[in-house]
């Protein structure tokens, strides 16, 4: 049915994190294109790449969930029919998870290194880096394409990868499982070096915990056949597009602000030179 109050919900979620991350997007590329201030080079490419990584799946996601209360549930948009609508979201959603993943990683190693005064990625470098992280995750999103894993229908609302199949899980907990680990240690380092706000690195690992948490489970269940508790899924699904509300927050305003602040002289350039913060009084 068309115009169903119980499909309205999602589409105004969609909206407002695609309003969140649109402005995140515009500042991330002026701040790309800015050869004068400190958050420029590869601090500006890193928060491009997490601004375009949840753009992949936050925007498509608001339009295809729009259709189906525009339109309802009898055409091959809504994911549960299982045709073509939910190979698309499937294929987004991954797509859009998987660089929103790394992309996180990235803007982790270069909060360590900025914290421990190392030399910056050049622009180039940076390109490279960002270009692999959505190499990588296109790679992956059309594996299911290709006979190895699935897209289906999770049974709450949307497409994602079939938990029961194991290659798409054993795909999945190879990529978040050493991504979860590497985020975590590296921000434990960060809050141990002292430069950052400890409040701020505190609010990255949480954010990151909270939006991805749910997969490694999903992995395992699926994997051993198991039951999923009812709204495990859309849980899973609404944490995951939380990111587009929190990171231009976490990132774009106060990460950026903060690297501002601190960066006294313009320590990070566009050039790849080496950053020199100022460190923590004793």
């Amino acid at each position: 049915m068309a115009f169903s109050p119980g499909d309205a919900a999602m589409p105004v979620y969609l909206l407002i994190a695609s309003i969140f991350n649109s402005i995140f997007f515009y500042r991330s590329i002026k701040d790309v294109r800015s050869k004068e201030i400190a958050v420029s080079g590869a601090p500006s490419i890193a928060l491009l790449l997490t601004a375009i990584s949840e753009f992949v799946w936050v925007l498509p996601c608001f339009i295809q969930c729009f259709l189906v209360f525009v339109l309802g549930h009898d055409g091959d948009w809504a994911p549960e029919r299982e045709a073509s609508g939910c190979d698309v979201q499937g294929f987004y959603s991954q797509l859009g998870s998987v660089s929103g993943m790394l992309s996180t990683l990235v803007l982790a190693l270069l909060t360590l290194r900025i914290a421990r005064s190392q030399r910056m990625p050049s622009t180039s470098q940076m390109l490279v880096i960002s270009g692999a992280v959505f190499a990588l995750s296109l790679l992956v999103s059309v594996l299911p394409f290709m006979g190895a894993g699935n897209y289906s229908y999770s049974g709450e609302g949307f497409c994602y990868i079939d938990w029961y199949d194991n290659t798409s899980s054993a795909i999945m907990l190879t990529i978040v499982i050493p991504t979860f680990l590497a985020v975590i240690s590296i921000d434990v380092a960060a809050l141990a070096n002292g430069w950052w706000p400890r409040l701020l690195i505190v609010c990255m690992a949480l954010a990151f915990v909270s939006a991805w948490c749910l997969w490694i489970p999903a992995a395992f269940i699926g994997l051993s056949g198991g039951t999923f508790p009812d709204g495990y899924m859309i849980t899973g699904a609404v944490l995951g597009h939380a990111q587009a509300l929190i990171n231009p927050l976490l990132y774009g305003i106060w990460w950026r602000k903060t690297l501002l602040k601190k960066s006294a002289r313009q320590a990070v350039t566009a050039g790849g030179k080496d950053f020199t913060p100022e460190q923590p009084a004793p």
